[in-house]
């Protein structure tokens, strides 16, 4: 799979005949551009998933690991609303991420 990150991520699956959708997520933060290392938390995260899911749901894993981050990120800039404060709310916000957050702000749209 793969995730391409600006104001919306889109995740793909290396070849259309894969059977998985092209999604967009609307969510995230400006902010997030402007910080070291949110991509790379990403990549973890993505990884985790990954271990966890099994190596067939790559799609799967990229879209979790998308919406974790881009959502932790709009909670974090509720917090920390500077470039300064911004990157321990996004720990923090990560830290207590809860699946009803998941649910209750996704923006997750077929393209």
């Amino acid at each position: 799979a793969k995730v391409i990150s600006c104001y919306a991520d889109i995740i793909a699956m290396r070849h259309p005949k894969e059977g998985a959708p092209l999604v967009a997520i609307a969510n995230g933060s400006p902010l997030m551009t402007r910080v070291t290392g949110v991509g790379c938390v990403q990549g973890a995260i993505g990884s985790a998933f990954l271990g966890a899911l099994g190596a067939k749901a790559r799609w799967e894993s990229a879209l979790a690991s998308a919406l974790v981050v881009a959502i932790a990120g709009e909670i974090a800039v509720e917090k920390g609303k500077t470039l300064g404060a911004f990157p321990a709310a996004f720990i923090d916000a990560l830290d207590s991420l809860k699946p009803s957050d998941i649910t209750k702000r996704g923006k997750v749209k077929l393209m």
